[in-house]
């Protein structure tokens, strides 16, 4: 599946999701970027769930003759706490 159409289908799902159809989702542009030294198309989006302000990625990429999404999401308030998880997180991430 191509990258774009795959980002566009993610927008669409989340955007039809009951926990972010009223979160005041806002999806930032599309970059180029990588998720553990992979390179990928990355996408960060904002919104408010439950009356707290979060903010996600996610990085969509081919691996092998995969196609992976990696959504990425926090309360904006718990950042630098959750920091080294998602950190050991990606670093220990790995395609076989």
């Amino acid at each position: 599946m191509d990258i774009n159409e795959w980002v566009d289908i993610y927008k669409e799902e989340l955007v039809n999701n009951i926990i972010y159809k009223n979160s005041k989702l806002n999806f930032k542009s599309v970059v180029e970027g990588s998720f553990n030294d992979i390179n990928s198309t990355s996408l960060k989006f904002t919104a408010s769930i439950l009356g707290l302000d979060h903010e996600g990625d996610i990085h969509f990429f081919y691996e092998g003759d995969k196609t992976f999404a990696i959504l990425i999401q926090q309360a904006t308030e718990d950042n630098a706490t959750n920091k080294p998880g998602f950190d050991l997180i990606e670093k220990s991430f790995e395609v076989q």
